[in-house]
C-alpha cells in the first residue's frame, strides 16, 4: 500500500513490475518516486522528486533522516540539513503503510554512487518498516552474480581469498589482451571511452559474440562466433531471485557453438584445469554444487551509510579540454529499450518505434536558453577530452542542470561517463 520507486523509469524497465505498482496504486497505494528525469508513469504518484543525478544521494538522505523523525545521529546518511517536505511526505507515506516497499531501478545501479543509493535505500527501509527491492536490469546479472563472477566472491556468493578485477579495472588497467563474452564494450560499458582505448590499445582480444560490427573488427583480434541465448541450454535468475533452467529452441547456426563450449576448448588448450565438462548436465552440476540453495536475502542488515560524498558544486567541474563558454551539465546517460543487448539494437522492427531515440541531446527550455539553443539546432556535448555535435530537442522532463544523452547507442560511442559531467556549447 506504498512504495518509494528510485532511479527508474519502471514502465519501460520492468513492465511487470510497473502493472503491479498501477494496480497499486488505483487500490488506493501512495507511491512516490525519486528519479533524474521526469518520466512518466501511468497512475497517479502521491509525489515525484526529480533531480540532478549529482543530487539523488541528497534527496534518500533527506528522507532517511525524516522516517528516523529527527532521533538519528547528525551525519548519518547526509549532511543533517532539515529534511524538505517532499521529503518528509514519502517517509510519512512509508511509515504509516502496512505493508512498504523500497524498489532501486536500473539508473540508480548504474549511477556512480550506486553503493551509497544501496546503503540509503536500505536505512530507509529499516527505519519505515518496509521492505528493500532490486529491479534487475541486466539479462542474468543475478545469475551470474550466483554462479561465482563477481571478482570478491565465488559461487553462491562465498567470500574468495584472492580478489579479482572488476570490468572498470580491468579496462583502466590496460591489460594487454582481453576476452569478451557476448559484449559490444563500445555499447554496454558505461565508459565507452575507457572501454575502447584499452581494446584498441591491446595486443591481442578475442571476442566470443553472436555479431560482428565494424567497431569489434577494429579492436578484435580474433571473433569466435557464439549462439544465442535461445540457442544453447541455460539458467535465468528471475526477478523475484527464483533459478529457472530453460532449453535450446534451436541450434546455433553455422559455425557457432554454445559459449561453454569455445571456453572449454580454450582453456584445454591453454592446460588450465577444471574444464573438462562433456555436456551442459555437467556445468549445471557444477554450478549447482557451488550455488547450493541461495534464496534472495529477506533482512535489511548492514552498513549505515555515512556522510554523502560530494559531487562537486558545478556540474563540468573537474572537465578537461572544456572551453570557457560552455555550459557545465551533468549528463543522464540512460540505456533506452530497445538498446540493452546486441540482439535487440540489431531488430529492423524494433530501432523503427518511438523508442529507438534519435541522435540528439534532451535539454529543458531553461537550459536550452542558457546555452543560446532552439529546438532543432546543434549542440557540441564535451567529455573527458571527446566530443560528439548533435541536434537539439527540448524536453521539460530533463532536470535543470543536466542533459539527457543516451548510452548504449552508436550516436554516443566514444564518450565517457553515462552518468557524470559533462560540458555543452552552442554551434554556430
Amino acid at each position: 500500500d506504498a512504495a518509494l520507486v528510485v532511479g527508474s523509469n519502471v514502465r519501460k524497465e520492468q513492465p511487470l513490475a510497473g502493472l503491479r505498482l498501477r494496480k497499486a496504486a488505483l487500490a488506493g497505494a501512495s507511491v512516490f518516486a525519486v528519479n533524474p528525469v521526469d518520466y512518466a508513469f501511468n497512475f497517479d504518484l502521491a509525489g515525484r522528486i526529480v533531480v540532478s543525478p549529482d543530487r539523488i544521494a541528497d534527496e534518500l538522505a533527506g528522507i532517511a533522516r525524516a522516517a528516523a523523525a529527527g532521533d538519528g545521529p547528525e551525519g548519518e546518511g547526509g549532511s543533517g540539513a532539515e529534511p524538505t517536505a517532499a521529503q518528509r511526505a514519502a517517509a510519512a507515506g512509508l511509515a504509516d503503510a502496512q505493508r512498504a516497499v523500497v524498489l532501486l531501478g536500473s539508473a540508480a545501479g548504474a549511477h556512480p554512487q550506486a553503493a551509497e543509493l544501496r546503503a540509503l535505500a536500505r536505512t530507509i527501509a529499516r527505519r519505515a518498516g518496509a521492505r528493500l527491492g532490486y529491479l534487475s536490469d541486466g539479462p542474468n546479472g543475478a545469475g551470474a552474480a550466483v554462479a561465482g563472477m563477481l571478482p570478491h566472491r565465488g559461487p553462491g556468493g562465498a567470500p574468495v581469498a584472492s580478489t579479482g578485477r572488476d570490468a572498470a579495472a580491468m579496462l583502466d588497467a590496460k591489460l594487454p589482451a582481453y576476452l569478451l563474452l557476448g559484449t559490444e564494450p563500445e555499447l554496454d560499458c558505461a565508459n565507452s571511452e575507457a572501454a575502447l582505448a584499452a581494446l584498441e590499445g591491446a595486443r591481442t582480444v578475442v571476442a566470443l559474440t553472436g555479431y560482428a560490427s565494424p567497431a569489434m573488427e577494429s579492436y578484435a583480434s580474433v571473433l569466435l562466433p557464439i549462439g544465442l541465448f535461445t540457442e544453447t541450454p541455460g539458467t535465468f535468475y528471475n526477478a523475484e531471485g527464483r533459478r529457472q533452467r530453460y532449453e535450446a529452441a534451436t541450434t546455433p547456426p553455422g559455425e557457432a557453438r554454445p559459449a561453454w563450449r569455445i571456453l572449454r576448448v580454450l582453456a584445454n588448450r591453454l592446460e588450465v584445469d577444471g574444464f573438462d565438462h562433456e555436456g551442459i548436465e555437467d556445468v549445471r552440476a557444477e554450478v549447482d554444487a557451488g550455488v547450493g540453495e541461495v534464496a534472495p536475502p529477506d533482512n535489511l542488515v548492514g552498513p549505515e551509510p555515512g556522510a554523502v560524498a560530494g559531487l562537486g558544486s558545478s556540474a563540468g567541474e573537474g572537465e578537461e579540454g572544456t572551453d570557457s563558454a560552455a555550459l557545465p551539465l551533468w549528463r543522464v546517460g540512460e540505456v533506452p529499450l530497445y538498446a540493452v543487448d546486441p540482439l535487440v539494437r540489431r531488430a529492423g522492427a524494433l530501432q523503427r518505434t518511438v523508442e529507438a531515440p534519435a541522435p540528439e541531446v534532451r535539454v529543458n527550455p531553461a537550459v536550452a536558453r542558457a546555452l543560446g539553443l532552439a529546438a532543432g539546432g546543434m549542440v557540441a556535448v564535451r567529455q573527458n577530452g571527446s566530443e560528439r555535435t548533435l541536434a537539439v530537442a527540448e524536453d521539460s522532463a530533463v532536470p535543470d542542470g543536466c542533459l539527457l544523452l543516451h548510452a548504449g547507442v552508436p550516436h554516443s560511442v566514444g564518450l565517457g561517463p553515462a552518468w557524470g559531467p559533462v560540458s555543452a556549447v552552442r554551434v554556430t
